[in-house]
């Protein structure tokens, strides 16, 4: 049962009760990171920005423009941000478009990859990265987090030996939670959790990265060169939502990119 709104989060916390047994927990040997492809059982280095990784997995097409831009916006019971040029989050039923507008209202997220570092070897190693899915705007989030990485960083390093990923944006980083004094674990704060992987995006869509990036991000331009930079994204496979009181919601690829945010 969904608790009422009015109530403080305290409260809420106190009523609210997991059903769900909890998952049993993952055995390493210490120093050993998770084989989850093959060539990690060879030894050889399994690389995701290589052909075969670019062409497995890909995350469906995000709606064009027209169907993203054409609906005229629904009511929402939650306070606005504040701001015209920002439209009030969607109402906590409409799970896949609150993913799509959470991801599209930040600037930067929490990834965690498996650490392929000596001494922390298949441990969660969690660092922020800048992202964008799109110009700012209401009609400019395509739902793909877009990233420019470079192999010198450490994550990426860990992503060149197993490319598997989460993802953690949440409106902390907004003025929304601020503005209603919304503690960043207070599930009305909401966060988006994604899984999948990283892959580097091909040259037909180089393009479209490097605007998504570099308008929300100018200082990017100016990085050094010979750091090799490149763009990438996170090919969405799972995804949480946290927006309300009542536990995680579950939303599918499909239903996350064909939404109209």
């Amino acid at each position: 049962m969904t608790t009422r709104p009015t109530r403080s989060f305290s409260a809420q916390q106190k009523t609210l009760r997991t059903h769900q047994a909890p998952a049993a927990p993952l055995r390493l040997a210490p120093g050993v990171a998770t084989p989850l492809f093959p060539s990690s059982r060879t030894g050889r280095r399994y690389s995701p920005f290589s052909q075969a990784s670019r062409q497995a997995g890909r995350p469906l097409p995000s709606p064009s423009p027209s169907r993203r831009c054409g609906a005229a916006p629904r009511p929402s019971a939650r306070p606005s941000l504040g701001t015209s040029a920002v439209p009030a989050p969607p109402p906590p039923e409409e799970a896949a478009r609150m993913a799509r507008y959470v991801l599209h209202s930040c600037d930067w997220g929490a990834l965690a990859t498996l650490s392929a570092q000596e001494g922390l070897r298949g441990r969660p190693f969690a660092n922020i990265f800048s992202l964008s899915d799109g110009p700012p705007g209401p009609c400019g989030g395509s739902g793909v987090p877009y990233l420019y990485l470079t192999d010198m960083e450490i994550s990426v390093q860990d992503l060149e030996v197993n490319s598997n990923a989460s993802l953690t944006v949440s409106l902390a980083q907004t003025p929304y939670c601020r503005k209603h004094k919304y503690d960043p674990q207070n599930p009305l704060c909401a966060h988006i959790i994604f899984v999948g992987s990283i892959v580097k995006v091909n040259d037909s869509e180089a393009g479209i990265a490097q605007k998504a990036l570099f308008t929300r991000h100018p200082e990017m331009e100016s990085w050094p060169k010979d750091h090799n930079w490149f763009f990438a994204k996170f090919n969405i496979t799972n995804i949480w939502v946290l927006d309300y009181f009542g536990g995680l919601k579950i939303v599918t690829p499909e239903e996350y990119y064909n939404v109209k945010p």
